[in-house]
């Protein structure tokens, strides 16, 4: 029987989730690392090598319920064998086990919705294109808020990383919630989350508003309200998020003025005063390239540990 984490994990998992946006993945990291500032991967590989699965997790107060739109990127099947390894799986025992629904689109049909992410930077391999989760992608995650009165809303939206580690028995297999300090603390300096982003393309992406405390304040009063179809009583809240290839390149496009670079201001004073989330060795250097070196170490260990990255949006 295949099942996730132990049970400890399950209970964490059970008493936070309702609204689960998952996002399958592959992190993709290579032996020699490829030195050039035009690729926009620091490390690359075949992806059978280190598999990840993400995904993220909202849940709804009693003031609201979430909606989320659905997309098909991790059903794909290659000749009949799925295009995502253990994507099949994580789903069976997340519906099994847990409860999250597939077909439902928002939490008034279902106590537990689970919906794809998306990630917008793709992966050629032998001609078709994955949606890997590894250093130089980003993408959205976007959900939307139906308030249950005319009243405004303030939002408490929470945002933590977790992790799940795939373990191997004679059993089988599992996910195991990983609680190693140094894992989350790399999650938190690699995996980037912003309250805004301009530009046309990845490349030409800006970020605004890094989420450095892990939360938002979302005051209805100040936002309007969706023209979709459907949704329009709802509030669409979207999160940008970036994985950075390198810490050289990172550094060189933080602003000194927000909207000048690719990051905003704020990003340097948060690398400085939380160096253990972006390296894992040579911490106290002042010297670039042995920067690199550690905030590479760090990519290493997430590519050795976190088979299954999760973020846990828990909205009050």
């Amino acid at each position: 029987m295949k099942f996730i984490g132990n049970v400890q994990a399950k209970k964490d998992l059970i008493s936070r989730v309702v609204v689960l946006a998952l996002l399958f993945v592959v992190l993709l990291f290579a032996v020699i690392y490829i030195i050039s500032l035009n690729l926009s991967l620091g490390w690359f590989s075949s992806n059978s090598q280190v598999e990840a699965t993400g995904m993220s997790v909202a849940t709804a107060g009693d003031q609201f319920d979430l909606l989320v739109d659905r997309t098909t990127e991790y059903d794909t099947l290659i000749e009949g064998i799925p295009k995502y390894d253990n994507v099949s799986d994580f789903k069976y025992d997340l519906s099994t086990y847990e409860g999250y629904s597939f077909t439902a689109n928002s939490t008034s049909a279902a106590s537990s919705v689970a919906y794809e992410l998306v990630n917008e930077v793709s992966y050629s391999e032998s001609g078709t294109d994955y949606h890997f989760l590894m250093p130089g992608s980003c993408g959205t995650m976007t959900f939307y808020l139906r308030p249950k009165s005319a009243t405004s809303v303030i939002a408490n939206i929470d945002l933590s990383v977790l992790c799940y580690e795939k373990v191997v028995d004679g059993l089988g297999y599992a996910f195991d919630k990983v609680d190693n300090d140094d894992v989350l603390n790399f999650l938190k300096g690699h995996i980037l989350f912003f309250e805004g982003r301009t530009g046309v393309g990845t490349d030409n992406y800006k970020y605004s508003d890094l989420i450095t405390d892990n939360t938002i304040i979302y005051d209805t009063r100040e936002h309007i309200r969706c023209a979709e179809a459907g949704k329009t009583d709802c509030y669409e809240i979207t999160v940008y998020w970036e994985w950075p290839p390198l810490y050289s390149e990172m550094i060189s496009e933080i602003s000194a003025t927000a909207g000048q670079k690719r990051y905003p201001p704020e990003l340097a004073s948060y690398i400085e005063q939380n160096r253990n989330y972006f390296f894992a060795t040579n911490q106290n250097s002042n010297d670039i390239d042995e920067l690199d070196d550690g905030y590479n170490d760090a990519d290493q260990t997430l590519g050795e540990h976190a088979n299954i990255i999760a973020v846990s949006v828990n909205v009050s």
